[in-house]
């Protein structure tokens, strides 16, 4: 459960495209009133001895979602860019 919040860098140049995610971190809601958000970079997920199989949901499933993400990305670039005529 909870987000991932992301950098997402996207570089465009003579018709390409390139793209780097990075600083990933879950955040989980703290249900508790006035607490703040716990958030863990991914990295302490791929190093950690304890929990394994709960760390490894969030990474598969943020794994999916950048997946999904970029494919979506892909799409979007392959799309002939709109020129607008008007020059005002």
């Amino acid at each position: 459960s909870g987000s991932i919040k992301f950098d997402m860098e996207l570089r465009f140049k003579d018709g390409r495209y390139r793209y780097k995610f990075n600083n990933f971190i879950h955040v989980e809601e703290d249900f508790i009133e006035g607490k703040k958000p716990i958030e863990t970079y991914l990295e302490y997920y791929m190093e950690a001895k304890t929990n394994i199989i709960a760390n490894d949901r969030v990474l598969i499933a943020t794994n999916d979602q950048m997946n999904e993400l970029i494919d979506d990305l892909k799409a979007a670039c392959a799309d002939e860019p709109f020129v607008d005529d008007d020059d005002w």
